[in-house]
């Protein structure tokens, strides 16, 4: 098949290098690209073509942190390596329903006065529109209290940590916002974070207690002290002799910048005096307990955004730190990636789908039972970039001709067959056995339609 390569008019100043780059691309991902990349803006594909030129500069990066990076499991949490978590972090900050959450706060906070009342309808907000899933009883009855299973690779319990988008579509569930204790801190403080509150003055503390793990935060916001604990908040403001009483054993802590490989018990009573001084909170809590710098491993500088646009711009028009912005990437399961078969091989890791599988007989009882169960749509507002992995797509029960089509392949994969998937502009396509089937009509057809994005395996 003859290819041409497409170069936006913004990039060819960029000249014969970004040529040879995107040749490298084509020759090296497994994908396959006609014409230009407006032949994408289709039912399934929709891309923005400076966007998608950048995808040339993503550098090697290694596939188990960007597997991480999207299956946001207990492994996330890795602080010797916190590339994955980082880059998770960025992602929630750039999420379109974090978004819509800041400009619903924003709004309850017209008019009052003092922090004090603004702090109080924050809370009101995260109170009343957030859910903890272990404490729901949407979830009382299933394993761990949790929708997300097992990971088949460490056999251990995922305890996933989601993406604001996937708190939304968690609404089908518990009619809430929902997440764990982890997931609602990285939303509480990254609410904080477009409400004004530095990168430095945000600390998300991991304790262990009994040998069981939570996750509590405290930050400043305007010039006040808030503690957090799940979707709850609260001023912090205890002198000598009062706060939170040890002995506290933390496992680390971090932000949307940094994150400590730092494992120490706190005896006494950890008190404004903590966290509240003449520099940031974390330099603050640093010098008071001498945490050593060392225990910081790949510190990224993010600064201060004053806007979601200006955030998603430099990540996708690679202007953070090339590792660091494309983990990201996976993180968010954006298609501006080099390796979009990694959101299958982390579909390949989750419980969900291996367990459904075993109840299937054949190929075609995989196609009839997701026509049956799986609603056309996404969870993601901007689903013509993004892709669902299939515990999305079973747990959520949407999901579009390609999301569907990832599902089909990852049950395939399970009774231990060998699919092709195989996506264009206006469908999504599984062959088994030679018989090619459509996720848009759920049948076998004669051709594929549409202009090819993502082939996979590639022939």
């Amino acid at each position: 098949m003859k290819m041409k390569i497409w170069i936006p008019s913004s990039v060819v100043v960029r000249g014969l290098l970004a040529v040879l780059a995107l040749i490298f691309l084509q020759c090296t991902m497994p994908v396959q690209h006609e014409d230009t990349v407006d032949s994408f803006a289709g039912t399934e594909i929709s891309l923005v073509p400076e966007y998608w030129a950048a995808v040339a500069d993503e550098p090697e990066l290694s596939e188990a942190a960007a597997l991480r990076a999207i299956g946001r499991g207990y492994d996330i949490m890795d602080f010797s390596d916190p590339r994955p978590l980082l880059a998770y972090m960025i992602a929630v900050l750039a999420d379109t329903v974090t978004a819509e959450i800041v400009g619903d706060i924003r709004d309850s906070l017209e008019g009052l006065g003092s922090t004090t009342e603004r702090v109080a309808a924050i809370h009101a907000y995260t109170a009343g529109h957030m859910s903890h899933t272990q404490n729901d009883p949407a979830f009382a009855e299933i394993p761990w209290k949790d929708p997300w299973g097992m990971d088949l690779i460490s056999q251990q319990p995922r305890y996933k940590k989601l993406l604001p988008t996937e708190m939304k579509a968690m609404t089908l569930h518990t009619g809430k916002i929902s997440g764990k204790c982890m997931t609602l801190a990285h939303l509480v403080t990254g609410i904080f974070y477009w409400l004004g509150s530095q990168p430095d003055d945000i600390m998300i503390f991991v304790t262990q207690n009994q040998g069981y793990r939570h996750a509590n935060s405290m930050l400043v916001y305007e010039d006040s002290l808030v503690f957090t604990n799940n979707h709850h908040l609260d001023l912090f403001s205890h002198g000598p002799g009062e706060g939170i009483p040890g002995p506290v054993h933390i496992l680390g802590f971090y932000n949307h910048e940094k994150a400590a490989n730092w494992e120490y018990t706190i005896e006494g009573i950890i008190d404004e005096s903590a966290f509240a001084g003449d520099s940031s909170a974390i330099q603050t809590f640093c010098g008071k307990y001498a945490v050593p710098e060392g225990c910081f491993a790949c510190p990224q500088l993010l600064g201060r955004y004053h806007s979601r646009r200006a955030l998603v711009e430099d990540i996708y028009r690679n202007r953070l730190d090339p590792e660091l912005g494309f983990l990201v990437k996976y993180a968010a399961q954006s298609l501006y990636v080099r390796h979009p078969e990694y959101y299958l091989q982390a579909s390949l890791r989750c419980s969900g789908p291996k367990d459904l599988a075993g109840s299937l007989e054949n190929p075609a009882a995989v196609f009839a039972w997701i026509a049956e169960n799986i609603r056309d749509g996404s969870i993601f507002a901007e689903a013509g970039s993004h892709l669902m992995t299939a515990d999305q797509v079973l747990v959520f029960e949407t999901g579009s001709a390609k999301d569907r089509a990832v599902l089909a392949y990852t049950l395939l994969k399970k009774m231990s067959l060998e699919p092709q998937l195989l996506i264009t502009s206006s469908d999504a396509y599984v062959t088994i056995d030679e018989e090619i089937w459509s996720l848009v009509s759920g049948e076998p057809v004669a051709r594929p339609e549409g202009r090819v994005f993502f082939q996979y395996p590639v022939e």
